[in-house]
């Protein structure tokens, strides 16, 4: 995994390790649940395939490779403006593990149902009834905006490009969606543009990418 290379040998990579993943058989509960290897895989290495498929034609000379441990990034960059990228990850988090252990025990589960929380804010179901996409354009909106705050606090290397994988497979983003993740990124510039170079963000459909310089 931790070799260097192209936009375009990484996704050859990844796409025969996700191909490999399914002939073998994933193990259906870690994966869900992002445990083991698989936090790896859909934490770190999903992101930054997800990232290079929008950014491959202009990043074709550059060179990049994810790196495990506990050092301020989680991607290594050769022949770019960047010198790292650190990943943060928005699509799943306390609620969202609880969704999963729903559908690992319910087998169905809806997809964009809000969490319900006990006097504690502890999970404790998940709503069935409809949401307006509106109400679930903010609930990611919210999750991004304070995952670039967090991150913003933090000292980084210079020329370090903040990642943030959102959740975009769950509701269809509409051309207004897109300017008020725009507006986002413009809107907390003031807390990161002094600590990173960039600003990316991405979800698992890799179909639309925000991003923001200083």
């Amino acid at each position: 995994m931790q070799v260097f290379r192209t936009p375009a040998e990484y996704l050859d990579w990844f796409d025969s390790l996700v191909g490999t993943a399914k002939r073998v058989g994933e193990d259906k509960e870690n994966a869900l649940l992002h445990k083991g290897p698989y936090k790896v895989l859909h934490e770190e290495i999903f992101p930054t395939a997800s990232l290079l498929r929008r950014k491959s034609q202009e990043w074709t000379n550059s060179r990049f490779r994810n790196v495990l441990g506990n050092q301020t990034y989680d991607v290594e960059v050769q022949n770019n403006l960047l010198n790292y990228i650190e990943i943060t990850c928005t699509d799943f988090d306390e609620g969202e593990r609880f969704r999963m252990l729903k559908l690992l025990n319910m087998g169905h589960v809806s997809a964009a149902g809000t969490v319900l929380r006990d006097d504690k804010d502890r999970p404790v179901d998940i709503a069935e009834d409809a949401r307006c996409t509106d109400e679930v354009v903010d609930e990611r909106l919210n999750l991004i905006v304070k995952a670039i705050n967090k991150k913003a606090e933090k000292k980084y290397p210079d020329k370090t490009g903040l990642l943030v994988y959102f959740d975009d497979f769950s509701v269809i983003l509409r051309d207004c969606d897109l300017v008020r993740l725009k507006d986002a990124l413009k809107e907390t510039r003031s807390k990161w543009a002094s600590v990173f170079e960039a600003v990316f963000l991405v979800g698992p459909r890799g179909e639309v990418l925000i991003e923001d310089k200083r």
